[in-house]
């Protein structure tokens, strides 16, 4: 037979079980970093003093006094002493030293509209001895309006050869860049064509070109010559 239960018993009963969910549900931070400066990536709160992880997960992130409050007697507490965090990156493919030194000697041309491309070309040019190479990267056609062609880059820099590299690899070059492909040790990395008229766009499609040593190609080759040296005094 069953029992009818009271008001009173159905709320004590309520507030147990709510207390029992609360108590299972309840997660203490394994470790707690305060006291630096932790990018979020979060419009909201772009940067935090502190943050409390639980396992593999960011259980809370505030001012380092509200993070220290969630620790147990047993979290890992980590002082960063005003240093900055960032959130991890997993990437399968990248080229960190070339793309650093594109950024100090090449245009960036992440850019939606031709105009805007010339001009970032004829601003490098303007602070460019005349003769010497011109040389944009990150060009995306899928941003423009139209692809870029040999005459927009003639117009953007006449007196330089340009060479702009497209994101999938593919270089447009100018009039002047065409001219000098096979003549100079220096050509930049480059794809370069003998016919310049059976490429109207400034698109080539040939062999490399010797690329430029770069601080870290240079690198390399100072350990190989070291390391063939090595094996020939043996």
């Amino acid at each position: 037979m069953s029992r009818q239960l009271s008001r009173r018993s159905f709320i004590a009963a309520g507030l147990g079980a709510g207390a029992v969910a609360f108590a299972r549900w309840e997660t203490r931070p394994d470790t707690v970093l305060h006291n630096g400066k932790i990018l979020t990536m979060g419009e909201r709160e772009p940067e935090v003093e502190a943050l409390a992880l639980a396992g593999p997960r960011v259980l809370a992130i505030g001012t380092s006094a509200e993070m220290l409050a969630l620790a147990a007697p047993g979290t890992r507490r980590v002082d960063l002493g005003g240093k900055r965090v960032t959130p991890g990156f997993n990437d399968a493919h990248a080229h960190p030293c070339d793309s650093g030194v594109a950024l100090l000697t090449q245009v960036p041309l992440e850019m939606d509209s031709i105009e805007a491309i010339e001009a970032a070309l004829h601003a490098k040019a303007a602070a460019t001895p005349p003769g010497e190479w011109v040389v944009g990267f990150l060009y995306d056609d899928t941003k423009t309006p139209r692809p870029l062609d040999r005459a927009d880059l003639d117009t953007a820099a006449p007196e330089h050869p340009v060479i702009v590299l497209h994101r999938g690899g593919t270089p447009h070059s100018s009039t002047r860049a065409h001219s000098r492909s096979r003549r100079s040790r220096k050509t930049p990395r480059i794809l370069h064509t003998p016919n310049i008229s059976a490429m109207p766009a400034g698109v080539t499609t040939a062999a490399w070109r010797r690329k430029p040593p770069t601080r870290c190609s240079r690198s390399h080759a100072s350990r190989r010559r070291a390391r063939t040296s090595a094996r020939a005094r043996r």
